[in-house]
Order: C-alpha cells, then sequence, then structure tokens
C-alpha cells in the first residue's frame, strides 16, 4: 500500500508528460558523465543522508529499477555514508536515460522546501552548461523543454535557420557563440556576442546591397546608414523611431550591463538580461534579413517586367 501510495505521488514527472522530444541542433541531449557527477554531487550537498536516502528510493520505485543497496545502508545512511553514496553513484553510473536524469531532478526539487528558487537557477545552469535543451519552471518546479517555448520557436530557432547561409556565417557563428555563453552561465559575454552578432547582421547587409559602411560600425550608426539607404520602406517616421529604438536596445543593455568595467563592486549579470539579449537579437536579425530577401525578390522581379 505504502509502495502504491508513493508512485501515485510521483505520477505527472516529466517522463509521464513527455512521450517524445525533438531537439534542435544547439542542444547534444547526451549524458555525459561529468553531467552525472555535477547534478549528484549537487543533490547531495543540498540535501541531508536521510533526504538523499529517501530520494534513492523514490526514483528506483518510480523507474522500477532493481535495488542495488542493502536496505540496512538505506536505513542508517550516516551509519556507512560511504558504502550508501558509493552504491548511488553506480547506481547514477548505470543510467544512460535522459527522462532518468529528468526525473530525478524534478524528485529533488519535491524535497527541496527553502531556497527553491535559489537551487532552481544554479540547476538550470548545470542543464544550460550540458546543452541538455531543458529547463526549470520557477513557478511549477517542472522541467520544460526549452524549444517548446513559443519565444524559442518563432525567433531563436527560425534566426538559427536563417543565419545558416554562407553569406551570413559570421553573424551566424557569434550568434552560436552567444548561445554557449549562455549555456556556460557567462551572462555578460552573451550580451557581447548577441550585439556582435546583430551588428555583424547590419554590416553584410550593407555591404551585400552596396550601401557601403559607415565611418562608424556601432548598432546606432548601423542603423543610421540603413534609414539613410532607405533599406526599410513603408514606415512612418514615429513607427521608425521606435523600430530604431528596438532594434538599438542590444546594444544600449550591452552598454549598460556588459560594456564596462565592473569597478570596486562586482557586478552579478542576472539570466534575464542574458536571455532577453538572445531573444531580441534574434528577432532583429529575422527582421533584417528578412527585408533583405524580400528586396532580392523585388529587384529580380522588377528586372524580369
Amino acid at each position: 500500500m505504502q509502495k502504491e501510495t508513493r508512485i501515485s505521488m510521483y505520477n505527472d514527472l516529466f517522463s509521464e508528460r513527455t512521450k517524445k522530444i525533438n531537439r534542435e541542433d544547439v542542444f547534444k541531449n547526451s549524458i555525459t558523465l561529468e553531467f552525472k557527477n555535477t547534478i549528484f554531487y549537487f543533490m547531495q550537498m543540498n540535501l541531508t543522508l536521510i533526504e538523499f536516502s529517501n530520494l534513492y528510493r523514490d526514483i528506483i520505485l518510480h523507474c522500477g529499477i532493481k535495488r542495488n543497496i542493502d536496505e540496512m545502508y538505506l536505513i542508517n545512511p550516516d551509519t556507512f555514508p560511504n558504502n550508501f553514496i558509493s552504491g548511488f553513484e553506480k547506481l547514477m553510473d548505470n543510467q544512460n536515460d535522459i527522462n532518468f536524469y529528468l526525473d530525478f531532478i524534478e524528485l529533488f526539487l519535491i524535497k527541496i522546501k527553502e531556497n527553491k528558487l535559489e537551487i532552481v537557477s544554479s540547476i538550470n545552469k548545470i542543464l544550460y552548461k550540458y546543452s541538455m535543451g531543458y529547463q526549470v519552471d520557477d513557478i511549477k518546479y517542472q522541467i520544460i523543454i526549452v524549444d517548446s517555448k513559443h519565444i524559442y520557436q518563432k525567433t531563436v530557432k527560425q534566426a538559427f535557420l536563417l543565419l545558416n547561409d554562407d553569406k551570413f556565417k559570421n553573424a551566424d557563428a557569434e550568434y552560436r557563440k552567444a548561445f554557449e555563453e549562455l549555456k556556460n552561465a557567462n551572462y555578460e559575454a552573451v550580451l557581447v556576442e548577441a550585439n556582435k552578432a546583430f551588428e555583424s547582421t547590419m554590416k553584410i547587409i550593407c555591404v551585400l546591397k552596396n550601401y557601403g559602411l559607415p565611418k562608424n560600425h556601432n548598432s546606432s550608426a548601423l542603423i543610421a546608414h540603413l534609414r539613410k539607404n532607405n533599406f526599410i520602406e513603408n514606415f512612418q517616421d514615429e513607427k521608425f523611431n521606435g523600430l530604431a529604438k528596438t532594434l538599438q536596445s542590444i546594444s544600449i543593455i550591452r552598454n549598460n550591463q556588459a560594456g564596462h568595467g565592473q569597478g570596486l563592486v562586482t557586478r552579478s549579470l542576472s539570466s534575464i538580461f542574458a536571455e532577453y539579449a538572445l531573444h531580441v537579437t534574434a528577432s532583429n536579425i529575422l527582421l533584417l534579413v528578412g527585408i533583405y530577401k524580400e528586396s532580392l525578390i523585388t529587384s529580380k522581379n522588377k528586372n524580369n517586367d
């Protein structure tokens, strides 16, 4: 009866909610030994031995895995800690199914009562670092697929596809670098690389359209240069000014947050700014490259008339 109750408590874990998962190429979705060790020791540090022992019981029961630790070590893990930990590590070493680890994380979060948001933030950094393509929702504390987010599907993913063109290979490399920096939790570097990708996209378009380049190659100058050459048409001044501010937002954030030295106070940049930078950069790139491609079609049609 106790087993049935325990199972029913956890029947809504990640593997139960998701049957088939497709990955975009920026996510490896592979389980490395380094990832196993990192997540295991992180959980060990944040639970008592008794809680860690209960986590072991929960995961083997949920997954239907044969127990590899004697009951005496589970009842009194603090009496025989080495035996318990080594047995738990061996169990982890033998698991290579992504769903096992995602369910494991959710079971772990059920046991966390204090500093939950901080714990979730740390787990998300681990998941980003190892390119897992998953994050923990900080409201329901459940695993979500990164590319299932609407904003990812409509902006980031499409930006990768649009930049997969030899003409835009430098901007593509910089945008992918920004994504890697996000996974490694180097948030200031995310803003810098995202802005580089944005500026490179505009420079490439200026060259392809034979506009030449402005004296200064920063975002503001490049936006003004594109406007001067009527690259963006059919916009009233008021609407264009609003668009220009949006396009400039990446460089503004970069300058305010990551473009200057820290001084005497150590600055801790939130992941929120980094994710925002990636999403806004993707939207800007979609707009700019989309207009460029439309201009090619328009030009071709005029030549055919």
